[in-house]
C-alpha cells in the first residue's frame, strides 16, 4: 500500500469524488485548524490523528505541530483506520 504521495495528489488512477477545487481547499483548511490546536493538550494529550470515516471514503490527518504541517490521506471506507495510522507513525518516526 502507498501510503506517501510526494507533495499529495491522488494515486495515478484514481480521480476525485469531490470536483469543486474551493471545498477541497476549505476541507483542508478545517483539517488542519482542527488537528493542530492544542487547548486539551495538557490534560489529554496532543492528538495523534483526527478520523472521519464516511460511506465513501475515510480521512485521516495527522499533526505535526512543530512544522505546522497537516498530512490529510483520504483511503477506501474500508480501510483498518488504526492499522494505517500505525504505518504512518511509523514511517514518519523513521524518516525524521
Amino acid at each position: 500500500m502507498d501510503i506517501i504521495m510526494d507533495f499529495g495528489g491522488f494515486k495515478e488512477g484514481l480521480s476525485p469524488l469531490e470536483n469543486n477545487e474551493n471545498k477541497l481547499d476549505d476541507f483542508m483548511e478545517f483539517a488542519s485548524r482542527v488537528s493542530l490546536r492544542k487547548e486539551f493538550d495538557k490534560t489529554l494529550g496532543p492528538i495523534n490523528y483526527l478520523a472521519a470515516r464516511r460511506d465513501r471514503l475515510v480521512l485521516i490527518s495527522f499533526p505535526f505541530p512543530i512544522s505546522r504541517f497537516v498530512l490529510l490521506i483520504s483511503a477506501e471506507p474500508t480501510v483498518d483506520i488504526e492499522k494505517l495510522a500505525k504505518q504512518v507513525v511509523t514511517t514518519f518516526s523513521v524518516s525524521s
